[in-house]
């Protein structure tokens, strides 16, 4: 049998097994709009128009202030 795993199924697997095998504790990893559009594998623009699915923080006081997301919270069951 054979098992295709995307980039956010690796990911995921990826950190399930650093929590067991560490502390399971993880330090919250926040990753630009570009590279987590990449990780989920649309643009970046989609990516700002989707950011309330998604833990984020905005960087900056400015109403375009630069968005933030948190890594571990894009891994979840995205469905584009």
């Amino acid at each position: 049998m054979k098992i295709e795993l995307n980039e956010c199924d690796v990911e995921r697997i990826a950190r399930r097994v650093a929590e067991l095998v560490g502390n399971g504790k993880m330090e919250e990893e926040y990753i630009s709009t570009k590279e987590a559009a990449k990780l989920l594998s649309i643009s970046p623009d989609r990516m700002r128009k989707l950011k309330d699915r998604f833990p984020h923080i905005k960087q900056g006081d400015n109403v375009q202030g630069k968005l933030l997301f948190l890594r571990r919270g894009l891994t979840t069951n995205y469905v584009k």
